[in-house]
């Protein structure tokens, strides 16, 4: 079962960059794609009841995360890089040459 988490996205003169909250997930549980203009991000969590533990309130589920992004053609899909840091997951997706902000002088 997977749920859709949190996100920001924002934008840089170089770059696009997503942050999204992915708490009680290890780094190798993520996995990020990118394939016919679509982010693709899963991430599956590990059951955090320790075992022979009985369950009085739960707020919160063992579920994991699942978000897809359509990406246009002003995203390099071959450059985008990942990392993780307090559990949030942050995306940085670099902006085709032909996207990004260009000074033009004038004569």
């Amino acid at each position: 079962m997977y749920r859709r988490p949190s996100y920001r996205i924002s934008e840089q003169d170089k770059a696009y960059i997503v942050s999204i909250d992915i708490p009680g997930v290890e780094k190798s549980a993520i996995n990020v794609s990118a394939e016919n203009g679509t982010l693709s991000i899963r991430a599956s969590r590990e059951n955090l009841i320790p075992e022979g533990a009985k369950i009085l309130r739960r707020e919160y589920t063992n579920e994991g995360y699942q978000l897809d992004l359509k990406i246009g053609p002003q995203v390099d899909s071959q450059n985008i890089s990942a990392y993780l840091e307090n559990g949030v997951l942050t995306l940085r997706l670099e902006k085709a040459a032909e996207a990004q902000a260009r000074r033009i002088s004038v004569a």
